[in-house]
């Protein structure tokens, strides 16, 4: 049997309790406050709990679940903020013409003020426009508030306008309501900013305005105060909105800034600013793991790779030695060993070395011809100098020869003193005869140069295979096999084709240095 409690009131019979007077209270007043223990993260840090103190010291108290909240708006010009409660209760109460026994539970307001009922907690406002004024407000309560519309709890017209304000249960204002068989759009219901046409203040009506005299006398689109009475007419400012600041009078029609912003918009703001930094703070996490994941990745592949490597106490041990970083297994020497014997007994490795053994013989034979034509150059130019002997007069002085280019400073030095020495005792046909034998005599220096760095590759080309042949005859402990064993001989054989190109170039420069040097001997002659 369930508990029966028993609590001091009045009896009512179940046909009072079904009459249409009864307003359903439709949420509490205020939410319970959730003790939330002090170390969690969720406390109230010391500042803002003084502040909510402060904030809810001068809130009225929670009313219970069975009582109804009722605004009341005086006209007149009363200013409740500075009138005295009491009195101003007992001036409600004569008002309504109630007796003390009356007004010890409820207030009633008729005649000269208008009341509402305030909207309770978890409901939202939205309004709809161009709504005929001759339909009563109960008449737009049975067409909106129906099943049709199961959010719609309450309808009221907003004076005799053309627009209601319907309240939504829950904190979202549909896009369009049923009003009977239309369908009409629905917006979010935004209160608006209240004016003082008689001070030009915001925050009051005109009808409650307690401003003083000198207030008043002020411009309402400047707030400037007026010169005199004589020029009160002819008054003239620049408008300025208090609320934002722009160049219009206050709550001017075309400002949007003469609304409040709804606590639903200021709640969706919050909340999509928390989602977009939470999403961001989530992106980053996940890209800083995806950054440590590779580094991680990276850093193990290295590992792994300077573990397989051969270190240089492995080397000095021997064959008999094992790695300190892993143990290699006899299979793995094995491979490495027939690896490069495949490598060094390649065919193609064999016909590279015959090509470099040609090359060889053809830079011996490029190098002694290079050298009988410079014997025979040296050995023409005496014999010409001693049988042409000294000229009488001095010649005339001309231009440089302009085939004849030097590589540095110093050789254009001596180019230019041996030309003038050359030329005070020459005609102009031997300085020229002279300055293609100099020129001939540089680039057969070039190509001597260039043909001993051939042969030096050469001998750097051959040195792998001998440390190779040396390395599995002398049984010492195999390196590493190479991933790519075709990648050696594939190297050498384009190295070798460069320089086979480059010798081709020699024979070319030779070819032409042989007709430089006829050249040279009919101008001499």
């Amino acid at each position: 049997m369930p508990a029966t409690i028993v609590v001091e009131g009045m009896d009512i019979n179940p046909q009072e309790l079904n009459e249409a007077v009864w307003t359903t209270a439709l949420g509490e007043g205020g939410n319970n406050q959730r003790n939330t223990p002090a170390g969690s993260r969720t406390a109230i840090s010391p500042a803002k709990s003084f502040m909510k103190q402060i904030t809810a010291a001068f809130r009225l108290p929670t009313l219970p679940k069975d009582q109804i909240k009722i605004i009341v708006r005086p006209k007149g010009g009363l200013n409740v903020s500075k009138a005295d409660i009491i009195h101003l209760a007992q001036a409600l109460a004569m008002a309504a013409a109630l007796t003390e026994q009356q007004t010890g539970e409820d207030t009633v307001c008729p005649n000269k003020v208008s009341a509402y009922i305030a909207a309770p907690d978890g409901t939202c406002k939205g309004v709809i426009r161009n709504i005929d004024p001759s339909l009563d407000d109960g008449s737009l309560k049975r067409m909106i508030v129906s099943p049709r519309n199961p959010k719609a709890l309450e309808v009221r017209r907003i004076k005799n306008t053309h627009v209601v304000v319907i309240l939504f249960d829950g904190m979202r204002v549909p896009n369009t309501v049923m009003c009977g068989a239309a369908l009409v759009p629905c917006f979010l219901y935004k209160r608006q900013v209240d004016v003082c046409y008689e001070c030009g203040h915001v925050g009051h009506r005109a009808d409650v305005c307690a401003s003083s005299a000198e207030e008043k006398n002020k411009g309402h689109g400047c707030g400037k105060a007026k010169s005199s009475e004589s020029e009160e007419g002819v008054h003239q400012c620049t408008p300025k909105f208090e609320a934002c600041g722009g160049p219009h009078i206050t709550g001017d029609r075309t400002c949007r800034h003469r609304y409040h912003i709804p606590y639903i918009a200021r709640r969706r703001r919050r909340r999509r600013r928390q989602f977009l930094h939470a999403s961001a703070l989530e992106l980053e996490g996940a890209l800083l793991l995806q950054a440590t994941a590779r580094l991680t990745e990276t850093w193990e592949h290295q590992r792994i790779e300077n573990a397989k490597r051969a270190t240089w106490a492995d080397t000095v041990k021997g064959s008999g030695g094992e790695s300190s970083t892993g143990k290699k297994s006899a299979t793995a020497k094995k491979t490495r060993g027939e690896a490069q014997s495949e490598q060094v007994n390649d065919p193609r490795i064999q016909s590279l070395e015959a090509e470099n053994q040609q090359l060889r013989r053809e830079l011996a034979e490029l190098k002694e011809a290079l050298n009988s034509i410079r014997e025979q150059f040296s050995h023409h130019d005496e014999g010409k100098l001693q049988a042409l002997g000294p000229l009488a007069g001095k010649p005339k002085r001309k231009a440089p020869y302009p085939e004849t280019v030097s590589e540095t400073d110093n050789e254009d030095e001596m180019a230019e003193s041996s030309e003038d020495t050359a030329t005070a005792a020459a005609p102009p046909a031997r300085s020229k005869g002279i300055g293609r034998l100099a020129s001939i005599e540089k680039t057969l220096g070039r190509m001597m140069a260039m043909l001993s760095g051939m042969e030096t590759r050469l001998t750097q080309l051959e040195r792998p295979k001998v440390q190779a042949i040396s390395r599995l005859t002398s049984s010492t402990v195999p390196k590493q096999a190479n991933p790519n064993p075709d990648g050696g001989a594939k190297g050498q054989l384009d190295n070798l084709q460069k320089r086979f190109v480059a010798t081709k170039f020699l024979s070319r420069g030779t070819a032409q240095l042989r007709t430089e040097e006829e050249r040279a001997e009919e101008s001499l002659s």
